[in-house]
């Protein structure tokens, strides 16, 4: 990591932390799979660490994406590293962005990022549902085909990450 113009994007696996997770834990085996899904973040998020270290002590910035609602937001190695790296919330919805489903109608994927990065945070502001048309489901089986980027939703991450470049020359 060489220099302030670095910036870590984390969006590693939330699925244990997924509001549908307390349906599927009260299932057979479910606990097991919630708690393997754990186990699996807490593995990842152990070898963020020293990376976010780096990156902020070179002056790079940091967002964290995932859906809004996510009970992981709430565990305290994530609250701890929301404050250590001074990080900001911001949301927006799929459908704002461009996220469409079954039909073409839009789909509400409520996102939060968490980011130290001002130019995100102000390229974001603005991109929540307005609540004035019907939707496709975003829960359940609709799920996952909402894991990746919409095109616009890429565009809003790279060009706030030029503009902040640009902006410290």
């Amino acid at each position: 990591i060489n220099g302030p113009n670095t910036h870590l994007w984390v969006s590693i696996p939330c699925t244990g932390g997924c509001p549908y997770m307390h349906v599927l834990a009260a299932r057979f085996g479910g606990l097991a799979k919630k708690a393997a899904h754990l186990r699996e973040f807490r593995r990842l998020w152990q070898a963020l660490e020293p990376i976010a270290d780096a990156v902020s002590n070179a002056g790079g910035t940091i967002t964290i994406e995932w859906p809004r609602y996510n009970a992981y937001w709430k565990l305290a190695s994530v609250k701890d590293f929301i404050q250590r790296y001074g990080l900001q919330t911001c949301f927006l919805d799929g459908c704002a962005v461009g996220l469409r489903g079954q039909h073409g109608l839009p789909r509400k994927k409520p996102w939060c990022l968490e980011s130290n990065m001002p130019t995100i945070q102000t390229a974001v502001g603005d991109k929540v549902c307005t609540l004035d048309r019907e939707h496709t489901p975003c829960a359940g089986k609709y799920t996952r085909p909402t894991g990746g980027y919409t095109h616009q939703f890429a565009k809003i991450g790279h060009g706030s990450f030029r503009k902040h470049c640009a902006n410290r020359s």
